[in-house]
């Protein structure tokens, strides 16, 4: 047994390595204690001396060789918290601060200096003599902690799997997440660690309602359970005690493999979603609200027509491919239609007002593009005026608007 002292503050722990996640653990904020605040002893070895690294991490000092001192911080991770009763425990069997005192003792594999004082070797006033059976030569630390997790263990020093699809990971609440989520027995004290401390996995959306909502652990697959937590995230909603009924009820016929189309979907359809808002259509005014001519009136109509007509293909083609869900089909269908109704006529108007005042320069500037740019736009010239602007020419800048000949190019929304 540790005791810790940091002040007036007094804490226990079963190994050094739960000394050292302790020292270093994540304050949130608060100020690092002083060095010369901190206190550790063993209770029948006395004290261990605390040193502050450079890196800013605080390291114990015990006496030993590098591998007897390496070799007893993971003999007591062994007894007392992964296999206190001869079976390995995994990290959601085991409170966050027991795997935090795992993970100090594998991190000695890649941070040695934590617990080892590197600037010596094998002897001085810190290391006793070495143990007879203890093996000679040169001292891989990285190599001999990874094998000693791998043989005690099953997992190294990077944690396990935490689903069987997934890389290894040595972040407890993920581990947690992933066992509420399949339903698995986890301890009450565990999980009121989260309860309690919000900042723990607080990046894990779908964490913290499996810790909220007993209901909800279990119920569904992984695949709907993140697409679920993540539509509801995206529309500030909760999930809770009085609501999971009716959100398990809404999603009995979704999939297993169902993603956020398959859960949107049925969650709107229950009416537990609702309609995307738009913006309200607002009335045009100012010089642009009104065409100047019928040939205003007509490009704008057939420009705005051919713009909304895309979009809501668009849409179409992605909803039939389930890549978007019912409501953001809608949404952009209305979107479409408030971009068609509520646009100003500055362009249609501005070619009008050219063609008009047989302004040769403004109608060059509009229309000098190749033959399959500002189609809507040549079209309505065409239809309203007999004008063909595809393939006509001008001689000069002075030329003039006449009848059917007229010399038209330019870059244009049309």
């Amino acid at each position: 047994m540790y005791m810790i002292h940091i002040g007036q503050r007094a804490e226990h722990r079963t190994t050094l390595a739960g000394v050292l996640e302790y020292l270093n653990a994540d304050r949130d904020g608060r100020a690092v204690p002083r060095l010369e605040d901190i206190a550790v002893r063993h209770i029948e070895r006395g004290e261990i001396p605390i040193e502050r690294l450079r890196s800013g991490s605080f390291a114990v000092r015990a006496k030993g060789t590098r591998r007897g001192i390496i070799s007893a911080i993971i003999d007591e991770v062994d007894r007392f918290i992964v296999r206190p009763h001869g079976v390995v425990l995994r990290p959601h069997e085991m409170s966050r601060a027991s795997w935090g005192a795992v993970v100090a003792a594998g991190r000695l594999g890649y941070f040695p200096e934590e617990a080892i004082d590197m600037s010596h070797d094998d002897a001085g006033p810190l290391f006793q003599t070495a143990d007879l059976f203890e093996e000679k030569g040169a001292f891989d630390i990285a190599a001999y902690v990874h094998a000693e997790f791998i043989r005690r263990f099953g997992f190294g020093t990077n944690g396990l799997q935490y689903d069987a699809d997934q890389s290894p990971n040595s972040r407890h609440e993920v581990h947690v997440a992933y066992a509420l989520a399949r339903g698995d027995k986890v301890r009450d004290c565990v999980i009121n660690t989260y309860r309690e401390h919000p900042d723990y996995g607080r990046h894990d959306l779908w964490l913290r309602p499996l810790v909220e909502v007993p209901a909800l652990r279990g119920a569904l697959s992984l695949s709907v359970l993140r697409a679920l937590c993540s539509v509801m995230r995206g529309d500030k909603l909760e999930i809770t005690s009085q609501n999971v009924g009716k959100l398990l009820s809404a999603l009995r016929h979704v999939p297993r493999e169902g993603g956020l189309v398959d859960v949107d979907d049925a969650l709107y359809a229950a009416g537990i979603l609702s309609v995307r808002s738009m913006p309200a259509l607002q009335p045009l005014s100012g010089e642009h609200a009104r065409p100047v001519t019928p040939l205003a009136a007509r490009i704008q109509a057939d420009i705005l027509q051919r713009q909304y007509r895309e979009s809501v293909e668009v849409a179409q083609s992605e909803r039939n491919a389930r890549s978007i869900s019912l409501r953001e089909f809608d949404r952009r269908t209305r979107a479409a239609a408030v971009h068609r109704d509520g646009h100003g006529f500055e362009w249609s108007n501005r070619v009008a007002l050219a063609v008009m005042q047989r302004d040769i320069a403004a109608v060059l500037q509009i229309f000098d593009s190749p033959r399959d740019w500002n189609t809507d736009t040549k079209r309505a010239l065409r239809d309203e005026l007999g004008i063909s602007a595809k393939a006509a020419t001008c001689a000069s800048p002075d030329h003039r608007l006449n009848g059917a000949e007229v010399v038209v190019s330019g870059v244009c929304p049309g």
